[in-house]
């Protein structure tokens, strides 16, 4: 049995989106629980200089979307506009979130036929880098959108949301 680049990339990107979203349940509800605003839990971060909770958030799902666009040459809903919002809610982020596991769970599998011979090219703030596909998935995908899931997450851990490893690992059947 062969494995395409869909079948190993979209149940990892699925199953993270999906915890997630259940993080945002469980912040939602630490922030009643605690009287505090639900926008201190967005706004937070690891250091000074790392995008808040609520871009790890918006930047885990472009990662998910543009990897599932790039490899099946579909085109995906706009990101870009909640993207640079500066007023997220966790509606919003509820809402990206729910858009981009639609779209992986819909995406054909068929389009992804040739995604393992395609050159994906990234514009970049230093220039362009291409890679051939599966270098583009392990180079680039995984670690950046992992990178966004683990920070939503460490912050959510920092700030004292009820949470263990097993809301990380999420589901042992990812589907």
């Amino acid at each position: 049995m062969t494995l395409s680049l869909d079948d190993l990339l979209l149940p990892l990107l699925t199953q993270q989106l999906k915890n997630l979203k259940q993080w945002l349940g469980k912040a939602e509800m630490f922030a009643q629980s605690q009287g505090i605003s639900p926008n201190d839990i967005l706004s937070a971060r690891l250091h000074p200089n790392m995008y808040p909770f609520s871009k790890q958030v918006l930047l885990a799902a472009e990662h998910a979307l543009s990897a599932a666009t790039r490899l099946s040459g579909t085109e995906g809903p706009d990101l870009d506009s909640t993207l640079y919002r500066q007023d997220t809610t966790l509606d919003i982020l509820h809402q990206t979130l729910d858009r981009t596991l639609r779209f992986l769970q819909h995406i054909p599998h068929a389009t992804f036929s040739d995604a393992e011979e395609r050159t994906i090219t990234l514009d970049l703030p230093w220039g362009s880098e291409s890679y051939p596909a599966v270098q583009y998935v392990h180079a680039w995908v995984i670690p950046h959108f992992m990178f966004h899931v683990s920070t939503g997450y460490c912050i959510l851990r920092h700030l004292g949301v009820p949470m263990g490893k097993a809301d990380l690992l999420g589901s042992k059947n990812p589907s």
